[in-house]
């Protein structure tokens, strides 16, 4: 692909290019799902457990996201990027629907993440967005390149709001090219469930 087919602009892929991306990967991948396969289908069967894939319940009991769940979810969070870049700011239901769909895919982490590289290690931001935004435009956009942040996100800055949302959405959007580390301002206590 050309330069001109590329339209990147900002720190998202744009246009045809994230249909080439995507055209590329299988769709489980794409979407970032584990791999269901009929072993484990008959495992989840042998176990007694009724499996819906198409409502994400194991016995009746929503367990997961389901792939047309976590298109749209990938779709309001690209819209939601847009917005935020074009120099918008979020409502309070959207901050919350980032966070949760954040926090589910930082639950999954564990304490040391191991990283493929190459890598851009990134340290504290402090609530400068507009460092942040620099920062993506000399080093490639998400997800074309992946972010270690090693926390002090919203220590002083001018937008320490939208710095973090920022950072939530983009973990939340591609969780596999972005990690969140807490720095030395962050406390245990705002890592906790409910703080």
């Amino acid at each position: 692909m050309d330069e001109s087919q590329r339209g990147i602009e900002g720190p998202l892929l744009q246009g045809i290019v994230l249909v080439n991306v995507a055209e590329m990967l299988p769709p489980r991948c794409a979407m970032q799902l584990s791999h269901w396969s009929r072993s484990a289908r008959l495992a989840v069967a042998s176990a007694g457990q009724h499996l819906d894939l198409g409502s994400g319940c194991v016995s009746g009991k929503k367990t997961c996201i389901t792939w047309r769940e976590r298109l749209l979810e990938m779709e309001m969070q690209s819209q939601l990027l847009t917005k935020l870049l074009s120099g918008g700011s979020l409502t309070k239901n959207e901050c919350k629907r980032v966070c949760t769909a954040a926090a589910r895919h930082l639950r999954r982490e564990e304490n040391i993440v191991a990283l493929t590289a190459p890598v851009v290690v990134v340290g504290s931001l402090r609530g400068e967005l507009q460092d942040l935004l620099t920062i993506f435009r000399i080093s490639g956009p998400v997800p074309e390149t992946s972010y270690l942040f090693l926390g002090d996100y919203t220590v002083s800055g001018p937008d320490p709001c939208g710095t973090l949302v920022l950072l939530l959405l983009l973990k939340a959007r591609f969780p596999s090219r972005v990690t969140l580390l807490r720095g030395r301002h962050e406390q245990r206590q705002m890592t906790q469930e409910g703080a």
